[in-house]
């Protein structure tokens, strides 16, 4: 017979970014939210599991440059280091929905109407996005 999986977390999770061999995800759990660290390169679930930070995360994405997510309290794209500990606010606009590509994120600003708008990696240059013609 198969074995059963084993169960990564108690709790929901409502986000997951794979980035290299480790898995990132928002969960709630126990009335609390936060975002932890499976290391999935280690072949075995118990133990595995790293508390990064609280925050009431959604849409984790992950790149070199740390953890991305929107904070759903601010409304807001929160980037964050991988050990949790600096926390910033890369844009002051409220967000529905980001992806980043390449050094720019791409997102939709609730404050101007749901239009396209991108910001960098680090803050700077926070800008609609126009098209020509």
């Amino acid at each position: 017979a198969d074995a059963l999986p084993e169960k990564l977390a108690e709790g929901a999770f409502r986000s997951i970014c794979l980035y290299h061999d480790k898995l990132y995800c928002a969960l709630q759990e126990n009335g609390t939210e936060k975002i932890v660290c499976i290391d999935t390169g280690t072949g075995a679930v118990t133990g595995a599991v790293t508390e990064l930070l609280e925050a009431q995360a959604l849409m984790l994405n992950i790149t070199e440059n740390g953890i991305f997510f929107i904070d759903r309290t601010e409304e807001s794209i929160i980037r964050c280091a991988f050990d949790g500990r600096i926390r910033e606010r890369v844009t002051g606009n409220r967000v529905s929905d980001f992806n980043i590509a390449g050094s720019w994120i791409y997102y939709h600003n609730k404050d101007d109407g749901g239009s396209l708008w991108s910001v960098r990696l680090d803050g700077a240059n926070d800008h609609p996005v126009r098209s020509e013609g």
